[in-house]
């Protein structure tokens, strides 16, 4: 039998149900005649919030959280109108009240129309629209992006969840993703400094995975942390031509911690596209980044390559102020795990051109063996077209290699094709300028130095400093760079060793070494000197080390780790590498007094550089 829709006094409620100011409204309804049927259109109002129902039966509870937040304390009234169908109003029911609880900070608050926001308990209607209404999962928010969406923005309560483990998103179109939200910013300008969001796979889920699924595509994220990671903490894998991915401020720490097998890349993998020419067509930024303690063990075996971070296949990589610290097998970790080696466990950079500004690799280490054929290993490893790379003001100390079968060891190691395709000049130089090699160890049973192997690349070094690298007694490599075959090339000038002699520098009878006759050969006088250096070491009783050799099996001593890690390689008051560099190198960035001549060393021409000792600076 058809009846009329009822709503009878009291039917119309309101109640506060968390400790916020949104109203959460509920409408019995009841009609004219008992057992009655209709199907009602249901109008609630709130002061500026208006929510619709239809179809609404008889006996029905209609229920609205309604999407936004009230003044505290305010006094409110709820209109609730209802019809049969016939669009005439035929039953009306009210309720007033006053908001209880708290206004949130990200209440009203959001960034606009082109923005997708996601906050973690969010409690409006969820389709990101701003903050009160922002998606609660990064899986859902990042699978829905339309086309006037150009940004998204996390904040900082992120919790990922099991359908965002090891989310692979593919981007049709060019997107910003900015973490160190609150939820109470209108503007990204307004968040603050160093806040940043953590994706935190707490030891059981793996990171972000992206992609570029369109030419042209340029996605840039910012003030992202990724941690604990089971396996990777980031991944790109881009098909698509002319694209790019810039990362700022973002970090990627303590990442494989439960992953059974080898994984390229365990801090980050960065893997871009290139043509059948040859032509690398991917380009990555890199800006005040971190990656740090991503390991390639807890207790399993397993091959990884590039325990920080895994990059190949880029026309330019752009590394500025970037850190890699404590990857690898970590300084505490003195065991071998057996008959598996990581390789390159800091850095592996293959058919990407890499230009790397005040960069600082520390305290990465590789402390295992492979058994049976020896094997390529090391911090740092540069393979395929990677010439024209450059590393300026760039710092390696306290890397360290020990019990590898390694044929090449040490810190970085060089098998290098000419850049090509899209460079004039093809060439497989790689320059350092103005860079630190300072107080690293490979104790391995290798002919390699503890700093720079070169195996194919000409290798330009200009304004630097190498002291205290130190390798196995007995050993005929150079502790500071060894070159290992006829297609391996040094050029050093304007630069300071220990010494000079094969001890330092040294390389097979058909490689090319050139050094010029503006080199320095003395003690540096760095902060952290030679004698406190080797009172960290750990060597065999009855044996001592010196600033290139000592009796294997050496380390770093694992009861002084953390006077390691605070060395200062920074020159003292009186240093020889103190306006020793190339007078056409630029200085202008050193402090007063100076010189007017460039420094040596990651310093030079920096606001850190040492002073010239013995000016007087005149004031006018």
């Amino acid at each position: 039998e058809a009846g009329q829709p009822v709503i009878k006094e009291g039917d119309v409620t309101v109640a506060f149900e968390n400790e916020y100011t949104q109203p959460t409204v509920r409408v019995k309804m009841s009609s004219t005649t008992p057992g009655a049927t209709y199907a009602a259109t249901v109008t609630i109002t709130l002061g500026s919030y208006t929510k619709t129902f239809t179809d609404v039966v008889n006996g029905a509870l209609v229920e609205w959280k309604v999407s936004g937040f009230l003044d505290p304390g305010t006094a409110f009234t709820v209109a609730v109108t209802a019809d049969a169908g016939a669009g005439t109003t035929v039953a009306t029911g009210s309720a007033e009240g006053t908001a209880q609880g708290v206004k949130p900070i990200w209440a009203g608050h959001g960034g606009g129309s082109n923005v997708i926001h996601i906050f973690s308990g969010a409690t409006g209607c969820g389709d990101g629209s701003s903050w009160t209404d922002a998606f609660t999962d990064f899986n859902a928010a990042l699978q829905f992006i339309p086309a006037d969406k150009t940004e998204v923005w996390v904040a900082t309560n992120l919790v990922p969840t099991a359908e965002s483990d090891g989310l692979g998103v593919p981007f049709a179109r060019s997107i910003a993703i900015r973490g160190g939200f609150t939820g109470a910013e209108d503007s990204a300008e307004e968040r603050t400094e160093g806040l940043v969001t953590v994706w935190n796979g707490r030891g059981v889920l793996n990171g972000m995975s992206i992609s570029h699924a369109a030419q042209s595509v340029d996605v840039s994220i910012e003030r992202m942390t990724f941690a604990n990671c089971a396996g990777r903490g980031f991944a790109l894998s881009s098909s698509a031509y002319y694209s790019s991915l810039s990362l700022t401020d973002c970090a990627f720490v303590s990442n494989g911690c439960a992953s059974a097998s080898g994984i390229n890349g365990v801090g980050a993998y960065f893997y871009g596209t290139r043509s059948t020419s040859y032509d690398y067509l991917t380009d990555l930024a890199l800006t005040n980044c971190v990656f740090a303690d991503n390991t390639a063990t807890n207790g399993l075996k397993r091959d990884d390559v590039g325990c920080g971070a895994y990059i190949s296949q880029f026309r330019a990589v752009q590394m500025v102020n970037c850190t890699f610290r404590g990857n690898g097998l970590t300084l505490e970790d003195a065991a071998e795990t057996g008959d598996y080696t990581p390789d390159a466990v800091c850095l592996y950079l293959n058919d990407a051109i890499l230009h790397a500004q005040d960069c600082r690799f520390i305290g990465n280490a590789m402390r295992c063996k492979r058994k049976g054929s020896a094997y390529v290993s090391g911090v740092f490893e540069m393979r395929g077209v990677c010439g024209l790379s450059t590393f300026r003001n760039c710092l390696w100390m306290a890397n360290e290699e020990t019990g590898a079968t390694t044929t090449y060891p040490g810190m970085i190691y060089l098998e290098v094709d000419p850049a090509y395709g899209h460079i004039a000049g093809y060439t497989n130089r790689v320059d350092f300028v103005n860079c630190t090699f300072a107080y690293n160890l490979s104790s391995a049973a290798a002919s390699g130095s503890a700093c720079l192997n070169v195996q194919k690349a000409i290798a330009c070094v200009t304004n630097s400093i190498f002291y205290g690298n130190v390798i196995s007694e007995g050993s005929s490599a150079g502790s500071d760079i060894q070159l290992h075959g006829a297609d391996a090339s040094l050029l050093a000038d304007y630069s300071l060793f220990a010494e000079n002699s094969t001890n330092c520098v040294n390389g097979v009878s058909d490689s090319t070494i050139v050094m010029g006759t503006h080199n320095v050969y003395r003690d540096p006088k760095l902060e952290t000197s030679a004698r406190q250096f080797l009172g960290l070491l750990s060597v065999p009783d009855g044996t001592t080390a010196t600033v290139s050799r000592a009796t294997a099996p050496f380390c770093f001593d694992a009861t002084k780790l953390a006077e390691v890690r605070a060395m200062s390689v920074h020159e003292r008051v009186g240093s020889p590498a103190i306006d020793a560099g190339d007078p056409a190198s630029d200085w202008s960035k050193e402090p007063k007094p100076n010189g007017r001549r460039v420094n040596l060393g990651a310093y030079g021409n920096t606001s850190e550089a040492a002073c010239t000792s013995g000016l007087i600076l005149m004031v006018w």
